[in-house]
Parts: structure tokens; C-alpha cells; sequence
């Protein structure tokens, strides 16, 4: 899998499950940063008789500490008003 997005750092790990019946999971996990705005996944096999049952990809962007001292600000403005 390749994974491209703004310039960043991606760091991925990788982990083989083996299961019944000779299937394998493949999970990967990975960290981009800074967070990117956007993602671009690539799936790619090297061995023929490759079949994918699955794939899920989920994305969590977490704020920026800035966004969070904005959001508190606001949070105390209010609070200070109702007072």
C-alpha cells in the first residue's frame, strides 16, 4: 500500500494475521504529520492469485493545539457572559 498526501511524514506499521482456511490479514497502521488535508490510498499487489475480501480505511485528524485555544476561548466568553 502506498499512501500519499501534503508533504509530511508518514510512518506506517504492518502486521500479518494468519486465519483459517490459509487466509491472512494484512493490517496496516499509520501516522502522517503534520496533519494533511487530504489522503490519497493506493493498493498495489507483487503476486498474482491475490484476492482482497475487505479493506477499510479510517482517517482521524486531530486538531491543531491553536484550534483547541480558539475553541476554549470562545467556551470562557460564553461562560463569562451568563455570569
Amino acid at each position: 500500500m502506498s499512501v500519499s498526501s501534503e508533504p509530511g511524514t508518514v510512518v506506517t506499521s504492518s502486521t500479518q494475521v494468519h486465519l483459517d482456511a490459509g487466509w491472512t490479514a494484512s493490517i496496516i497502521e499509520g501516522t502522517i504529520s503534520p496533519q494533511p488535508n487530504w489522503e490519497d490510498f493506493t493498493f498495489s499487489f507483487s503476486s498474482g492469485g491475490v484476492y482482497v475480501d475487505e479493506a477499510y480505511i479510517g482517517t482521524h485528524c486531530v486538531p491543531e493545539p491553536a484550534t483547541i485555544g480558539l475553541l476554549l476561548a470562545g467556551i470562557l466568553v460564553v461562560v463569562h457572559r451568563r455570569r
